[in-house]
C-alpha cells in the first residue's frame, strides 16, 4: 500500500465450534505502515493491530487494538468484522451513550454477517460481543461447506449457461442455490441438504450436453468426492476445536 490503511477488515473464518455449540479461541493481526519509507523496518515504526475472540455456544466475544506508531497514521479507522459461512449475527443493545456504533449487513458473497463501525481509534481498541441469531440454531450443520457449494453450483451455471441450456424447470434448483444467500432465513437454511441433492438430481438428468470436456466438468463439480468433503460435522465437538483458530 502506498498509504495508511483508512479501513481495516478482519474476516473469522468457519470453524467446527461455530456449527456445534462448542468453544472456540482464535487471533490474528495486521501489520500498517506509512507505505513510502522502510521506517518499519529501520525504526520500528509500525502499527500492529490485532484482532482476537472468543466463542461459546453462539457467542463471539471479540477484541480489536492497535500496538505501536508511525508518521501519518490516522487517528481513526473504520473497522470491519466478518463472519462467512454463518447465519446473520445480532448485534447488542448499545449500552450507553459514548458505545461504538455499529452496523449490520448480510453479505451474500461471504454467506455471513459484515459489521461495521466507524471512527475508531485503535490505540484505544474495541471490543464487541454478537450472537449467532437463536433462530437458526437448530439448522447450524447445515451451513457446514455450503460456501463451496455455491461456487461449484456457479461454475455449473456458467457451464450451462455457455452450452445455452434453456432456463426452466429442470434449473430451479441450480439457480435458487447459487441465489441462495438472497433468500436466508431459518426455513431456507433448513432446506440446504435438500436443494443440494436436488441440484444434482436435475443436472445430472440433463442429456444434451454435448460438449465432452464442460459435461466432465459438470460432473466433476456434482461429484460424491466433493460432496464428502462438504459434510456436516459430527454432533460432539471435538477436542482439537478449543485450539487457537486464526482469523485472516
Amino acid at each position: 500500500a502506498q498509504r495508511p490503511l483508512s479501513a481495516v477488515e478482519f474476516r473469522i473464518m468457519p470453524a467446527r465450534a461455530f456449527y456445534t455449540g462448542g468453544r472456540l479461541s482464535g487471533s490474528g493481526a495486521a501489520v500498517d505502515d506509512d507505505g513510502v519509507t522502510i521506517d518499519y523496518r529501520l525504526k520500528k515504526q509500525a502499527l500492529l493491530i490485532s484482532c482476537a475472540y472468543n466463542f461459546s455456544g453462539r457467542t463471539f466475544s471479540i477484541w480489536v487494538i492497535g500496538r505501536g506508531n508511525f508518521v501519518g497514521r490516522p487517528t481513526k479507522v473504520s473497522l470491519t468484522l466478518s463472519f462467512p459461512q454463518l447465519p446473520p449475527v445480532v448485534l447488542p443493545p448499545h449500552p450507553h451513550p459514548g458505545a461504538p456504533l455499529w452496523e449490520s449487513r448480510y453479505d451474500h458473497q461471504l454467506l455471513g454477517s459484515s459489521i461495521t463501525t466507524r471512527d475508531v481509534d485503535l490505540s484505544i481498541g474495541t471490543h464487541i460481543q454478537v450472537d449467532l441469531d437463536e433462530a437458526y440454531a437448530p439448522v447450524l450443520p447445515n451451513f457446514v461447506g455450503v460456501l463451496g457449494r455455491i461456487r461449484r453450483a456457479r461454475y455449473i451455471k456458467d457451464a450451462l449457461d455457455d452450452l445455452n441450456v434453456n432456463y426452466g424447470e429442470h434449473r430451479t434448483n441450480l439457480t435458487s442455490y447459487v441465489l441462495a444467500a438472497t433468500a436466508m432465513e431459518p426455513r431456507f437454511a433448513a432446506e440446504l441438504p435438500a436443494l443440494w441433492e436436488g441440484v444434482r438430481a436435475q443436472v445430472g438428468a440433463l442429456k444434451d450436453l454435448k460438449d465432452e470436456r464442460r459435461r466432465r466438468f459438470i460432473a466433476q463439480m456434482l461429484s460424491n468426492g466433493a460432496r464428502r468433503r462438504d459434510r456436516a460435522p459430527p454432533a460432539e465437538a471435538e477436542p482439537e476445536q478449543l485450539k487457537e483458530h486464526v482469523i485472516v
